[in-house]
């Protein structure tokens, strides 16, 4: 496994103390970035925040690089991520995890009562993501569901997540990709829970 490491607010980035106000529902805030044992960098912006009590910009905003899941316990948490969270630790996540890197896809229904669903937006960049989209217009993925689809670089992908404990929008671009063994996304958390509101004061 590859060393891993978080890049602090404040070390290496500018505007990591930006905050930005979260709707009531949505998971931006309620995690503990810079506690995942993964490579997670925030990625935020230098613009001004949304108001003076709000989410930091790297909760809402950011870097990481997954592994390839190959189906053991112990390769599944450097494979899964929270965009909620801002986590891929599984102290931080208790396995309520928004997405999976799982062979060369990404798979979003990842416990039982998920009806979460994922959609390729194609060559997108994470500011002009849509507000909401309908999955029924665009391809299924891998197993003709719209809960898995393949990896592609350059693209970018639409998350849905509704299960029993949180519902949250997401989006994320694929940044670098080796086919099966990892793959780096660039992230974005919606500040509303049910619909994109992209966090453009976070995004560089």
């Amino acid at each position: 496994m590859r060393n891993l490491f978080f890049v602090a607010c404040g070390v290496v980035l500018a505007g990591c103390g930006n905050t930005v106000t979260v709707l009531s529902g949505a998971g931006g805030g309620n995690g503990a970035a810079g506690t995942s044992n993964q490579q997670t960098t925030a990625a935020s912006g230098t613009k001004g925040s949304s108001g003076s009590a709000g989410t930091p910009c790297s909760f809402l905003h950011g870097s990481v690089t997954l592994d390839a899941w190959d189906g053991s316990d112990s390769s599944y948490a450097a494979a899964c991520f929270s965009f909620r969270l801002a986590s891929n630790d599984i102290k931080v996540t208790k396995n309520e995890v928004d997405v999976l890197y799982d062979q060369n896809h990404f798979t979003v229904n990842t416990v039982v009562d998920d009806q979460s669903f994922i959609v390729d937006l194609g060559d997108v960049p994470l500011a002009n993501v849509p507000s909401m989209v309908s999955p029924d217009a665009y391809p299924t993925g891998t197993f003709g569901k719209h809960d898995a689809i393949d990896a592609v670089l350059g693209h970018t992908y639409f998350v849905r997540t509704t299960d029993n404990s949180a519902r949250s929008v997401a989006a994320f671009r694929v940044t670098g990709l080796s086919p099966g063994n990892n793959v780096t996304i660039e992230w974005e958390e919606s500040t509303d829970p049910d619909q994109m509101v992209v966090p453009k004061q976070c995004l560089p």
